[in-house]
């Protein structure tokens, strides 16, 4: 078919309303064609016009009456009414949509400047008493820092990035580069380029060491998470990305104290995170992505790896070399999106595979017994009424420390519904709650009764 043919007989079913039956059936989607058809006549003509005479009025005006101008055409072919309609529709809809749009974006642009203005206003003031005080150096010294950190974190090179982070950031990255380092795994920075680095907040304090400065990065990079043993590539990424990137004065140099991630939770969900972590002398991290996302076991299949994250991530240790983590893993599933509150143990032993789910939520299919898994049942009846266990050894779950009546009675009575997961040497405590600060304190009580329990 030529497309002379074609166009005689898109006008046909245009004329007749896109059917011969009574109903006209196709007429609305004669109006989405030509909803389409004049979004494509009436956009081009704005962005050509607003070229030439650098004028959006113009620009606007003269494209609505490009647009309208196929109008008389269309009534004089006789043309299905649905799809005239259809046409004027979007044609008039297109300008006011954009006018909207470039409103918006020059609101927008007017709040960044004044932002701007304001922030090169406070920085002019520090200036006068410090001359650390500097824009342009504070930007290239904290994109050096950038770089820098991409680079040593890759390597896990913990000495190299003390030279430039506060001790306190020092110490929270110990820890992630610890249970990297536990899980076999690597991230890589590929190809870092930084778009922007714009100074978003400035905090004077004259006189004292208390100064602050942040800086938002917009930047790509190849971003990949890989197994150290199988070399197998977990995750591969390109995206650009934003962090926000904090800043202590530390003598002659700005010190690196802590990088912030865009994640869903509010401010103050967050900001009360953050103190808790800090009262159980932990640190916490807004948002980590898949880095340390588990792939083994039955709740973090590998399956479920590059549609599951963890946010509001808290780490530290308990003793010389007991790990622990508490964070939200949200997962896609078929059913939707699913939050589960975890706390994790690392232990100095392994138990295989031990899955502890109680009764009323096994109904609900919260987690299946895999394959290689055995149904074990216990002699304290309340405890099989309660609880429904599976195993891979008989003789580990003998010796899994947890698994007695005065534990297990007390972790069901609790508001809490938790359940447990044991992969190798990890244990996972979870609950499938939309999670705040309160559960977070809740599943501390639970990891610190565990922990004596454990006796580690």
């Amino acid at each position: 078919m030529n497309i002379f043919v074609f166009l005689h007989q898109l006008i046909f079913f245009a004329r007749t309303g896109g059917s011969d039956s009574s109903s006209g059936g196709g007429g609305g989607a004669l109006v989405i064609l030509a909803g389409s058809v004049g979004i494509a006549v009436t956009v081009p003509s704005i962005f050509l016009i607003y070229k030439w005479t650098r004028s959006m009025v113009a620009a606007y005006s003269i494209g609505t009456i490009v647009g309208l101008a196929l109008v008389p055409i269309a009534f004089a072919i006789r043309l299905h009414p649905s799809l005239i309609i259809g046409y004027v529709i979007c044609v008039v809809a297109c300008p006011v949509c954009l006018i909207c749009q470039d409103i918006q974006s020059k609101r927008f642009e007017a709040e960044d400047r004044r932002e701007h203005q304001r922030i090169q206003q406070l920085i002019s003031q520090a200036a006068v008493g410090d001359i650390l005080w500097n824009e342009q150096q504070i930007i290239e010294q904290a994109t050096m820092t950038f770089n820098r950190f991409q680079y040593d974190w890759e390597k896990m090179d913990l000495p190299s990035i003390q030279r430039y982070t506060t001790p306190n950031y020092a110490r929270h990255i110990s820890l992630m580069l610890r249970a990297m380092e536990q899980m076999g795994r690597v991230n890589m920075m590929k190809d870092v380029v930084v778009h922007s680095a714009i100074i978003v907040e400035v905090v004077d304090n004259p006189g004292t060491k208390r100064d602050r400065v942040s800086i938002e990065f917009s930047a790509q990079a190849n971003d990949l998470l890989v197994e150290k043993a199988t070399g197998r590539v977990l995750t591969s990424t390109n995206e650009p990305f934003v962090e926000q990137w904090n800043f202590v004065h530390g003598g002659s140099l700005w010190m690196l104290d802590g990088i912030n991630r865009r994640t869903s939770g509010s401010n103050h969900s967050i900001t009360a995170l953050r103190k808790f972590a800090t009262q159980n002398n932990m640190y916490f991290s807004s948002g980590l992505g898949n880095v340390l996302l588990p792939v083994k076991g039955r709740l973090f299949k590998r399956s479920f790896f590059i549609d599951g994250e963890i946010n509001n991530h808290i780490i530290g240790f308990w003793s010389s070399d007991l790990l622990v983590q508490l964070y939200v893993y949200r997962v896609a599933r078929s059913d939707g999106y699913k939050n589960y509150l975890i706390g994790q143990v690392n232990l100095p032993a392994s138990y295989n595979g031990i899955i502890i789910q109680r009764q009323e939520q096994k109904a609900k299919g919260l987690i299946k017994a895999p394959r290689g898994y055995e149904k074990i049942s216990f002699e304290w009846p309340d405890f099989n009424r309660r609880y429904a266990v599976y195993a891979t050894s008989r003789d580990k779950v003998a010796s899994f420390e947890l698994l007695n009546p005065g534990f297990m009675g007390w972790l069901h009575d609790q508001n809490l519904r938790v359940n447990i997961e044991v992969v190798d040497n990890v244990v996972y405590f979870y609950a499938d709650v939309l999670p705040n600060g309160d559960k977070y304190a809740e599943m501390m009580t639970v990891l610190q009764k565990a922990y004596k329990e454990l006796k580690v």
